[in-house]
């Protein structure tokens, strides 16, 4: 089993939107991205012990791994919860991707909102951005971690009591492509069906 990064070192800001980036000479850049629905991983940690990785299969048609109702259940406890996913790009141009994180409570259909661990930022999705560029027919494996109270890096992120205890909660994935290693131009995705995936899963307490 590959050993999952804990923790990417990543640029938290809000996309406002994706736009058609232009090149040298006014040409336009595209690139098909994907995250590979048969190459995903999770862990979890509880007292300051690491679950085994799992390796989570899609249903059919590659969208969704469960529903509201099969959710991965993880313990209320919990301290930190990742993964790692893979990139992956049809071209035609060199991109930079990104994956961007934004949890939904089944309860009350609405997205979750944090305000990271010392309570002194707020925002309601995060952003991973991938340093190296992918070209057509290349790969990239990306460790995540959404939700932590551990990490260097959780004041930037999801706590555990952000996922309310027994409500299913829904992460969506989605990638996009940039021509700019600084992430400030988007490019079009000519096949944007293949740019989201979603897993439910819900924090158990008694």
């Amino acid at each position: 089993m590959q050993q999952i990064v804990r923790c990417v070192r990543s640029k938290w800001c809000r996309v406002a939107a994706v736009v058609l980036a232009t090149g040298i000479g006014g040409l336009a850049h595209a690139a098909d991205l994907a995250i590979n629905p048969y190459w995903f991983f999770l862990i979890y940690q509880v007292k300051n012990t690491a679950s085994p990785v799992y390796q989570v299969l899609p249903q059919p048609g590659g969208v969704s791994f469960n529903d509201a109702n099969t959710p991965m259940l993880i313990p209320c406890g919990v301290q930190m919860f990742g993964g790692q996913l893979n990139v992956q790009s049809a071209g035609p141009d060199e991109v930079y991707p990104r994956v961007t994180f934004e949890l939904y409570r089944s309860d009350t259909n609405s997205i979750i909102v944090s305000h990271g661990y010392y309570g002194n930022v707020t925002f309601d999705h995060l952003d991973m951005d991938i340093s190296s560029p992918l070209s057509a027919g290349q790969s990239e494996d990306a460790g995540f971690t959404p939700v932590s109270k551990v990490s260097d890096f959780k004041q930037w992120l999801y706590q555990p009591k952000d996922l309310p205890a027994n409500v299913p909660v829904r992460m969506d994935m989605a990638v996009s492509g940039f021509a700019d290693s600084q992430f400030t131009q988007g490019v079009n995705d000519p096949n944007p069906s293949n740019d989201v995936l979603k897993i439910w899963i819900m924090r158990v307490c008694k």
